[in-house]
């Protein structure tokens, strides 16, 4: 079981009441120089809560937290440990500076994983909505691989479509942080539980919620302020007009971040938020891993390109965005049935992603 100092345990004590909101747990920690002392000297903490909430709630934080003898401290940490979470409050040390000055910032963290990555020296989000299209989910996983093999962490959530993606790629170098909207014991949705157990395995899962806390509809865009908070740059993949990713795009403007978006044909509901975001210059236009290196100062690792034929090659450099098969014959002079090809096989590789119509879209930058 990890140790804990006395001001930690009453934070995490303090947070493990559903009855007491976010507002009336920080006046609790005001009142006190030493958060800890509450175990001692309960009576500043009764009578807040006797005033402000209810007697009967008061009785149950004296009877309960501040008596050493009803063992419900002892309770509250060994829940911790037979999961297998760590709980870093604002209290502590490795809390992440970049959440520390925001506003409701989280009082505790609950972390399954490489806790070191919470104040990793660079950080990008990437988010998408469930409906994201297949060409997009695979340039989200793209980008988040280059940039996770660069050793930039990638923060997301846990959702399906975009989130998953960034997910995806950010696993395998463990450069990757999930942030659930609800405590660990749930997964929302449940189909993407294993990869949230992988990633606590190998990154970063957490919560600001304790581990049986359920999902609500409020909790998501509060999980979004905490994406866009905890990101140096935030890469917006897709979303239309109400979608809840327009909440991690409105955050990241708030709180001064570089904010990315891929853009979309004219009409594409998917694509709403992120062309508004580029119409009014909010917004970086992405395609590639290349265009967030450059907008992030970062040099990509190299090991992108597999080793690619010259026809390949030439094929590859004519893409610019979605490109039709009979776009590529043209500018390359090759009949559009050796084009699909060749298509054929960069897909396989992984440097072209498939969209309707026949077009194609590079998942990365030759560089010529």
């Amino acid at each position: 079981m990890k140790e804990y100092n006395l001001n930690e345990k009453a934070l995490i004590v303090l947070d493990s009441y559903e009855g007491l909101e976010y507002k009336h747990k920080s006046a609790i920690v005001a009142l006190y120089k030493n958060l800890g002392e509450m175990f001692d000297n309960p009576k500043p903490a009764y009578s807040y809560v006797a005033k402000n909430l209810s007697e009967s709630l008061a009785n149950t934080l004296l009877n309960s937290a501040c008596d050493k003898q009803s063992g419900y401290v002892e309770f509250v940490m060994s829940k911790l440990s037979k999961r297998n979470i760590e709980a870093i409050t604002i209290l502590s040390e490795n809390y992440p500076k970049r959440l520390k000055n925001l506003p409701l910032a989280p009082l505790v963290l609950y972390a399954k994983g490489n806790v070191s990555l919470l104040n990793a020296n660079h950080t990008f989000g990437i988010v998408g909505s469930r409906k994201t299209l297949p060409f997009v989910l695979k340039t989200g996983e793209a980008i988040a691989n280059d940039l996770s093999r660069s050793g930039v962490v990638i923060v997301s959530g846990s959702a399906v479509g975009g989130d998953r993606s960034a997910l995806l790629g950010g696993y395998e170098s463990g450069n990757v942080i999930s942030i659930l909207a609800h405590g660990h014991d749930y997964v929302y949705p449940q189909s993407n539980r294993s990869l949230v157990d992988k990633i606590a395995q190998n990154g970063l899962v957490i919560s600001e919620y304790p581990p049986e806390t359920t999902s609500a509809p409020w909790r998501f865009p509060m999980r979004n302020r905490l994406i866009s908070a905890l990101s140096d740059g935030v890469l917006i993949l897709s979303g239309a007009e109400d979608s809840g990713t327009r909440h991690t795009a409105k955050f990241a403007e708030a709180y001064s971040k570089r904010l990315y978006a891929i853009p979309y044909s004219i009409g594409e509901k998917s694509g709403e938020i992120c062309n508004f975001l580029i119409k009014i210059n909010k917004a970086q236009l992405v395609e590639n891993s290349f265009d967030v290196a450059q907008g992030e100062n970062i040099e990509i690792t190299e090991e992108i390109v597999p080793d690619l034929s010259d026809e390949e090659i030439e094929v590859l450099s004519v893409i610019d965005g979605e490109t039709h098969v009979d776009k590529i014959a043209e500018l390359t002079g090759k009949k559009s049935f050796e084009i699909i090809s060749i298509l054929s096989m960069l897909e396989i590789n992984g440097v072209v992603s498939r969209g309707a119509n026949n077009c194609y879209t590079a998942l990365i930058k030759i560089k010529k």
